[in-house]
């Protein structure tokens, strides 16, 4: 109990008060990172949480896909051995692009996503590969983006839609019809992102905070205890 007494008569109003701020500055600095990280997706879709945007089949190009008129809409029906799809889009930030089909197998495509680089470019080497593999019959499946888009390519290969292990089913032959085409921009909290930047705002902001730091960095404390510790770690002790 004394030991504790004497600790708190230790701790003065300033000292808590510093604790305080410090925790504020912690907490700010945290939320304003996630904002920042945020940001892109916010103004895409205008300043709400989640939008969006659906693509008209007619902006969409084809080859080697039959345009089907059905009871409800149009649908992009697979008509050759393979079929691609190119669908531009104006460079604006996408969290997910969408594609709805109608497919009883396990769909598998090749995705080529076109980015927009830092500086507004759109350029060849800057597209990303993606093998979208669907490991279960959804009717529609996502892909990743997190970045300015300006176009999308679709490639579908009958060959690639045979599963290995299951050469009785034929895949390749069900009917397959893409439906519709979407894009997702959203804003969102990342809990674990967000706690990375209190961890780093902590460890820049906590050493200002300790009691006596500065007087002891003034004095030249750092610079006479760091040599010490680090003969400490690499001095072998005597008969070891």
């Amino acid at each position: 109990m004394q030991f504790n007494r004497h600790f708190i008569n230790r701790i003065e109003k300033k000292d808590v008060l510093r604790l305080l701020l410090a925790l504020v500055a912690v907490f700010v600095i945290g939320v304003l990172g996630e904002f920042v990280c945020n940001f892109p997706a916010l103004r895409a879709n205008g300043w709400t949480r989640q939008a969006t945007r659906t693509i008209a089949l007619d902006e969409v190009q084809v080859s080697g896909f039959e345009r089907v008129e059905t009871e409800k809409t149009e649908v992009l029906q697979l008509s050759d051995a393979s079929g691609y799809l190119h669908i531009p889009l104006d460079g604006s930030y996408v969290s997910q692009f969408l594609y709805h089909y109608d497919y009883d197998g396990l769909l598998n495509a090749t995705v080529r996503l076109g980015y927009r680089n830092i500086y507004g470019e759109q350029r060849e080497h800057d597209a990303k590969m993606v093998m979208d593999r669907n490991c279960r019959v959804l009717k529609f499946s996502s892909v990743p983006v997190n970045g300015k888009l300006d176009y999308v390519d679709l490639l579908i290969t009958r060959e690639d839609l045979d599963e290995e292990g299951l050469s009785y089913m034929n895949f390749g032959g069900m009917p397959l019809a893409l439906t519709g085409f979407a894009t997702v921009a959203r804003a969102g909290i990342n809990w674990y992102r967000l706690g990375l930047f209190w961890c780093a705002a902590a460890g820049l902001i906590a050493p200002l905070c300790v009691p006596g730091f500065r007087d002891k960095a003034h004095r030249g404390w750092i610079s006479a205890d760091l040599p010490d510790v680090w003969n400490n770690i690499f001095t072998v002790a005597p008969g070891k």
